[in-house]
């Protein structure tokens, strides 16, 4: 029988670097890095308890000295945990705590931040919030599969694009923890909002409020099915004293929200939402994420490709060619207005749905 030893969280390391910050952290004998190069890292406690939290509950690893956190952050961690406990039977977790003063700060910013992948719902919170955003935060390793470096680069270029249009600060973190354990071995549906509270925390010193846009709407009827690592129930028990997460728009269906932002040049231009990289272009155009944005754009009276999917097939043959819709995405399907679609259009969709089903 094999024995599993309790997994060890290093301390916090400050890396030298020519520009920007970097910190590092050994995991069970694993180095997980973050890194960048405009914007100062904060290697703050609660980062770290994150990432035990994690191991602990979604890894089910055993954590040797589970590294300590405020009373009030512990007690969000716990709401977290009985959340999780509900939705996927992980084990409960008790979390260490120390003196409120571990997370005291000189001098807190006041800024606010959004995390900004250039896809439709974090376009759409941007717009919505546009006079009380400060700063656009982009991960660069969060993606499912490492993009080659030129998408990375002109989608690193979009995002700075827009911010420059919008006046708003960018700021671009860099990290491995997606290849690391114990992200590597988890479900990064269930943990990705955990990673967000990551990146938060070593951001505490530049931003104290950060929105994470909605991925499904809360007002359906069958809205208590979604069970999602970001989550209108979670996404705000990330923060504690000083800094705050907000589970933003969760109300607007993305059908609204693209409707909502189709008109501005920025989002046709700059939007990327393809997670599967098939061609060397941030957006494939062919994939099932990007078959039902260019939908999207159909009900919202594009009857043409925007810029974003320049030279993309047809779409009647893409939609022909996906086999099945990801399971926890028919929902958003089945609440499309598909008689606005073209009868040829809409009879392959219904197919899709159809053998979805």
């Amino acid at each position: 029988m094999r024995i599993r030893l309790p997994i060890h969280f290093g301390p916090w390391r400050t890396l030298q670097k020519e520009d920007g910050t970097a910190l590092s952290i050994r995991i069970g004998g694993e180095d997980v890095f973050f890194e960048s190069d405009s914007h100062a890292l904060t290697p703050h406690p609660h980062a770290r308890a994150c990432l035990a939290f994690v191991a602990r509950t979604l890894g089910k690893r055993a954590v040797w000295r589970m590294p300590a956190c405020t009373p009030a952050f512990a007690d969000n961690l716990r709401a977290i945990n009985l959340k999780w406990r509900e939705w996927w039977g992980v084990p409960l977790v008790r979390m260490p705590s120390a003196p409120a003063s571990m997370n005291a700060r000189n001098s807190p910013p006041r800024k606010t931040a959004l995390f900004f992948t250039a896809g439709v719902d974090s376009f759409f919170t941007l717009y919505e919030n546009r006079d009380c955003i400060d700063i656009l935060v982009h991960v660069v390793g969060f993606d499912r599969e490492p993009p080659s470096p030129s998408v990375t680069a002109h989608r690193i270029a979009s995002i700075q694009a827009v911010g420059a249009a919008l006046g708003k600060e960018v700021c671009i973190v860099r990290t491995n923890l997606r290849e690391r354990w114990p992200f590597s071995r988890i479900n990064w549906e269930r943990s990705h909002g955990a990673a967000l509270a990551i990146v938060g925390w070593l951001l505490c010193g530049v931003a104290d409020s950060f929105h994470i846009s909605a991925s499904f709407c809360q007002v359906r009827r069958d809205a208590n099915q979604v069970k999602w690592g970001t989550h209108w129930e979670t996404d705000s028990l990330w923060g504690s004293e000083g800094l705050s997460f907000h589970h933003t728009n969760s109300e607007v269906s993305r059908l609204m929200k693209l409707e909502r932002i189709a008109c501005h040049s920025l989002v046709r231009n700059h939007l990327s939402v393809c997670w599967e990289q098939r061609k060397p272009s941030p957006n494939c155009g062919i994939c099932e994420k990007c078959a039902r944005t260019r939908l999207l754009f159909r009900f919202a009276g594009f009857q043409e490709d925007v810029a974003a999917f320049e030279g993309a097939p047809p779409l009647e043959e893409i939609i022909a060619k996906l086999q099945v819709i990801p399971k926890g995405f028919l929902v958003i399907y089945q609440d499309f207005p598909l008689e606005r679609l073209a009868p040829p259009l809409r009879r392959e969709v219904e197919a899709l749905v159809a053998r979805s089903q």
